[in-house]
């Protein structure tokens, strides 16, 4: 019963638009804990399957940023808490002009909001969002 009821209350903060195939997540938390223990498993074959769908998160909290692909003029990847392991772990991949924006301005700015598209998803790497676009 318990189950049932942590998976209806899942499904209430996910929001599946199934005309777009668009995701939206109220923040990266809801969607960390539904990645590690929801029991829908058919949610988790939807974000591996759906790499080119896009994907909304309200509240991203940056917990990590990634650089070294960004110093050499690539990309500046912004991820959120793994405390519930790699596998529940999401990063964003900033473009290099984004990235400069970020970094210049709002680098001590933890909680943002993101849109962009799934890339990969995995139990090995998380779900990945590239390209993906930031506001504050």
């Amino acid at each position: 019963m318990k189950i049932k009821i942590f998976n209806f209350l899942i499904l209430a903060l996910v929001t599946i638009n199934a005309v777009a195939e668009d995701f939206v997540f109220k923040d990266d938390d809801t969607l960390s804990v539904t990645l590690c223990c929801s029991s829908d498993l058919y949610l988790k074959k939807q974000f591996g399957t759906g790499a080119g769908k896009t994907i909304k998160i309200r509240e991203f909290n940056v917990s990590g940023i990634a650089t070294s692909a960004w110093e050499k003029g690539g990309s500046l990847e912004l991820q959120t808490e793994r405390t519930l392991g790699i596998s529940n772990m999401v990063s964003c991949e900033l473009s290099p002009s984004l990235g400069d924006k970020f970094m210049k301005e709002e680098k001590k700015k933890r909680t943002i909001s993101i849109t962009g598209k799934i890339k990969h998803y995995s139990s090995d790497l998380g779900l990945i969002i590239d390209p993906c676009n930031a506001t504050w």
